[in-house]
């Protein structure tokens, strides 16, 4: 059932709600322990990824030391997952300020990820507006699961916080299902398909060949 606090904002449940920690209202169950901490990536951040690890680890759910843009409120965040899973929600937790950010986008499995110019070209999977909490009222977000199937990495772009000076995040937390298949799984698989050859490709070059060959047909 949805929660009918009366936010203006996306679908969601609040994460102390009975039952949402325990996989209650399609939520699924906590996916942070499946975040692979070693290998986040950020751009535009005062913060460096190994500082990154404490908004995602399993161990600091009460982080309140955020990760900071850097001059403008635009901050991007690649995570990579250990295993692929079922994306069914997001929790987003600003500080109770104006820096807190006020909208997401949210990209399931980009190819190439090397900062905001090969993200803004893409269209997101999903994009939500974000609520301004306070105290300790953490909401999660309801996720097009159909978008989310398969996940072996997320990225979350923040172009705007409610100041428009920076943005400041102090906690994510992933809801969903987890395969139990690693990723380097999916990405062999993924590798021995693109490496086959395509005989498309090949009668493409062949004719080519041909049209340039002594005469060919010009």
């Amino acid at each position: 059932m949805p929660c009918n606090c009366g936010r203006n904002v996306g679908l969601h449940n609040h994460l102390g709600d009975v039952g949402m920690r325990e996989g209650g209202f399609g939520i699924g169950t906590p996916l942070n322990n499946c975040v692979d901490l070693a290998f986040i990536q950020l751009w535009n951040s005062k913060n460096t990824p190994n500082e990154a690890e404490r908004i995602f680890s399993p161990k600091t759910p009460d982080n309140n030391d955020p990760i900071s843009s850097d001059g403008d409120p635009e901050l991007l965040i690649l995570v990579p997952l250990s295993a692929v899973c079922r994306i069914k929600g997001v929790s987003i937790l600003g500080p109770v300020s104006s820096a807190a950010p006020s909208k997401v986008k949210i990209f399931a499995n980009p190819v190439e990820v090397s900062g905001f110019d090969s993200i803004r070209r893409l269209i997101p999977q999903e994009e939500i507006e974000l609520s301004q909490l306070g105290g300790d009222d953490r909401i999660v977000y309801k996720l097009n699961p159909v978008k989310f199937l398969n996940v072996s990495r997320l990225v979350f772009f923040f172009e705007h916080s409610f100041d428009e000076e920076e943005t400041e995040v102090l906690r994510i937390d992933l809801f969903g299902e987890n395969s139990g298949k690693p990723t380097h799984d999916q990405v062999a698989t993924n590798l021995v398909y693109e490496g086959r050859p395509n005989p498309a490709d090949h009668q493409e070059v062949e004719e080519k060949r041909q049209l340039l060959a002594p005469g060919g047909v010009v």
